[in-house]
């Protein structure tokens, strides 16, 4: 992978994501992608009630 680039064609710095709601479907796989695809760090919240 030749590396994500922002609107003037320089290489995007390496980020830490707050993913909130990761524990539903759209969150859990958005997360997995997120992961597999980029170098960012992934910090993963979920708020779970009963």
């Amino acid at each position: 992978m030749a590396g994500r680039v922002d609107l003037d064609g320089n290489r995007l710095k390496q980020m830490t994501i707050c993913m909130i709601g990761a524990g539903g479907f759209i969150g859990s796989h958005l997360c997995e992608k997120l992961m597999s695809e980029t170098e960012h760090k992934i910090l993963v919240v979920d708020v779970y009630r009963r």
